[in-house]
């Protein structure tokens, strides 16, 4: 059963992305490029524009963000997660490479105005926002460069200056305004702005820093992590002597420590908690301490300590954790009598921030943060926030509030309705896909420079965006969560159908026993010379018109020709190819129930499939032929299973003797052998995916010969996301997307679970095929 696109369940990774990037949709127009017909320059610029409908960042955020979207890929229960901040990263450095250019929804120039107070992420993502829809946005930015804390706040060797100003010369170039060194409540009144503009979006970011409110923190030499980061970052020249404490455990504290051991001094970070608690990106920290800087767990600052009237140590209290606090993380207690000091010649204080309100005090709705509902309305009408001013987080949700506040503006000015956020959408877990028949590969690393080498160009850029090839294959790592074949909880209509469908056929397929149990006697019916597999087996070595393999050699060992089960076969191959090994034959749906321990299965070699051919001409055709012998029906474990052990245990009578049919001294070595060779199959049932539908099988040797050209068959759309996950849903293991319609597909049409995989009729006249969903 095809799935509806809008009912496609979504991805974890797009679910925990702060911006909701549809991520599965990029990368698979990379893995995908060939299937659906793009050259791989094409893949990169869908994929580029399909991140920037959302975020027009994609450069900055591969290097900044701390992609909580790994941490939710679904790969991960395999091997290792889709490393997709780097192919992110890839795509936007190729987009500067190439100098694309955004492009616009729309051709109309709207007669509203909107001020945007802030350049940092999320001003410049609703200036973006209203650019592409037809707006005249100005951006009032009091420093003397855009990027907020992009430019001011990360060092150089995380976000490359180039870089940052390439993507922002891109959203200017849409039409925005930028007016630089105009700082609201000095060079412009909020009201000016206010009476000028139809719409003000307020993106301040939080700018002000906290101190430690302890003793000595006003002396000099000690800095707040932001106005350290800041001048380092405009140029200016700092020297911190030969130490430096830096308290913190966020980003920005991180960010301190690094800058300031470039600029030559001894660093140690004193932190309250562990590092588990620890708030900065993981492999900032690494980076850390590879660079040497030593990192005090457990500590917090009680004084900050001078001599003439400098910084010369701090008195810590040794801490210890307790109960979780609103945060949910472990709250830090100080240990009685347990303190240490630490010569320093600087202190910088990272600890936290908050918005600094100045030039706006009319429209503070509270003490410290802005309060905004999801899409970034205030209490006050035509004013809209987002981004830190409202709270701290990361880049990429302030460019998040940002899109947000720009849809809302344009629906309030417009008169159109906000747009509804999908929030009750299924969301697809690892344990609903068959990640197990996925070959182990691990992410790709990011290559950089090492400690050594960073510190001797301090400034240079620690990492690297790796080569196109290197994306290419990470991409290609992808399974496109929700798009693939899905293992759901309830069975679909189609698998109980099939199910059903095999059972009936088998329950009448056995009609050589029907009368067995009640009156001892073989069926004897109408039905007992029809030609159908498996029909009227009675486990005889002469099964002869009941079996199509046993009319095949009484024919073969007489030396005729059978036109008539060639025809018959013919014309059920035609029609169905083999179909009927999926959804018929009662043997293959006891390979199905065995086959159960799927995360052991062993694969076949794929040479083995030739083997039932030669079982076919040779065991079927040619033995009997010459030794007037029907050698595969005595052996097989088929006709032993639904005939030979039902007929020895309730040992039918003959009516016309009333005596037993068989004598039990007459059960020697040919059943003993067939007893072994049915338990030889029954055992590999259960760890292999059809093996005596795949090798040995003579019925499903003549059937595949029509299997590419019968009526019945299955198409696979060119946008098949190659996520691998067909040869799970595959009782015969196969590899949907390019072995649909083999010899091997038994055609149970298991496979049309996935959107991509339809069942056609593949009627010779029609060029282009009817399809149709169960």
């Amino acid at each position: 059963m095809s799935q509806n696109k809008e009912n496609i369940p979504l991805a974890p990774c797009i679910n925990s992305c702060p911006q909701g990037i549809d991520i599965r949709a990029f990368i698979g127009d990379i893995s995908q490029a060939e299937n659906r017909g793009m050259t791989e320059e094409e893949a990169f610029e869908k994929a580029w524009r399909k991140i920037t409908e959302v975020n027009p960042f994609p450069a900055v955020c591969g290097r900044v963000c701390p992609h909580p979207c790994e941490g939710e890929c679904n790969r991960q229960e395999r091997d290792s997660s889709v490393n997709i901040n780097v192919i992110e990263r890839f795509l936007g450095d190729w987009a500067i490479d190439k100098s694309l250019s955004h492009q616009k929804l729309t051709d109309r120039v709207q007669s509203e105005k909107i001020a945007i107070i802030g350049s940092g992420p999320a001003g410049l993502s609703c200036a973006y926002q209203l650019a592409r829809r037809g707006y005249k946005s100005t951006i009032f930015e009091a420093l003397s460069e855009p990027g907020g804390m992009l430019r001011y706040g990360i060092p150089s060797f995380r976000l490359p200056r180039d870089v940052l100003s390439a993507e922002i010369e891109k959203i200017l170039d849409l039409g925005v305004e930028l007016r630089t060194n105009c700082a609201v409540g000095k060079d412009i009144s909020f009201d000016e702005i206010r009476t000028e503009h139809d719409a003000v979006f307020l993106g301040i970011g939080a700018q002000k820093a906290v101190m430690l409110h302890c003793p000595g923190e006003e002396t000099s030499g000690v800095y707040n992590g932001l106005e350290f980061l800041e001048s380092v970052n405009s140029g200016e020249k700092i020297d911190l002597g030969n130490s430096v404490a830096v308290i913190g455990g966020g980003n920005t504290a991180i960010d301190a420590a690094r800058v300031a051991k470039r600029l030559g001094a001894k660093v140690t970070i004193v932190y309250r908690r562990t590092r588990e608690e620890m708030p900065a990106l993981a492999e900032e920290i690494e980076a850390a301490e590879e660079e040497r800087i030593e990192i005090v767990y457990l500590a917090a600052p009680l004084e900050v300590q001078s001599e003439n009237e400098r910084v010369s140590s701090i008195l810590c209290q040794r801490m210890e954790l307790g109960e979780p606090d609103d945060s949910g993380r472990r709250k830090p207690v100080p240990i009685p009598d347990d303190t240490f000091t630490l010569s320093v010649d600087n202190v910088i204080v990272a600890v936290s921030q908050q918005p600094e309100w100045e030039g706006l005090e009319n429209i503070r709705v509270s003490m410290v943060w802005a309060e905004i509902d999801q899409n970034g309305f205030t209490e006050h009408d035509g004013i809209f926030a987002g981004g830190d001013v409202q709270g701290i987080g990361i880049v990429a949700e302030a460019l998040n509030q940002g899109r947000r506040a720009a849809e809302a503006i344009h629906a309030e000015l417009s008169g159109d309705e906000s747009p509804v956020r999908d929030t009750d959408r299924e969301i697809i877990r690892a344990d609903q896909l068959n990640l197990y028949v996925l070959e182990e590969s691990q992410r790709c690393r990011v290559p950089g420079l090492n400690a050594e080498q960073r510190l001797k160009e301090p400034w240079s850029e620690s990492n690297f965006t790796p080569l196109k090839e290197t994306i290419v294959k990470e991409a290609d790592r992808c399974v496109t969560c929700g798009e693939s074949f899905i293992k759901a909880p309830k069975r679909s209509k189609l698998h109980i159908l099939r199910r059903v469908t095999q059972i009936g056929v088998g329950t009448l397929l056995f009609n050589s026993f029907w009368g067995v149990i009640s009156t001892k006697m073989v069926y004897g019916g109408p039905l007992r010379n029809a030609c159908v597999p498996g029909l009227n087996c009675h486990s005889c070595p002469t099964a002869l018109m009941g079996c199509p393999i046993g009319m095949l050699q009484h024919f073969s060992a007489t030396h005729r020709i059978p036109w008539f089960l060639i025809g018959f076969l013919g014309i059920i191959g035609l029609i169905s190819g083999r179909f009927t090994c999926g959804w018929l034959c009662p043997w293959g749906l006891i390979q199905d129930l065995l086959n159960r321990f799927k995360k052991l299965t062993i694969p076949l070699p794929r040479i083995l499939d030739f083997f039932k051919y030669a079982v076919l001409i040779g065991v079927v055709i040619i033995i009997p032929y010459y030794t007037y012998e029907h050698w595969f029906s005595k052996l097989c474990p088929c006709g032993a299973l639904i005939a030979g052990i039902p007929w020895v245990l309730w040992n039918p009578i003959d009516p016309e003797i009333g005596i037993s049919v068989i004598d039990p001294a007459d059960i020697g070595t040919l059943f003993t052998i067939k007893m072994w060779i049915l338990g030889i199959f029954l055992l590999l049932f259960l760890f292999i995916k059809r093996p005596f539908c795949r090798v040995f099988c003579p019925l499903g040797a003549i059937y595949a010969l029509f299997n590419r050209i019968s009526l019945v068959s299955i198409e696979v759309d060119p946008a098949c996301a190659s996520c691998g996950q067909c040869p799970a849903a595959c009782p015969a293991n196969l590899v949907v997307e390019t072995e649909a319609n083999s010899e091997e597909c038994i055609k149970c049409l298991e496979c049309t679970e996935c959107q991509h995989v339809r069942f056609v009729w593949n009627w010779p006249w029609r060029k282009k095929r009817k399809s149709f969903q169960l």
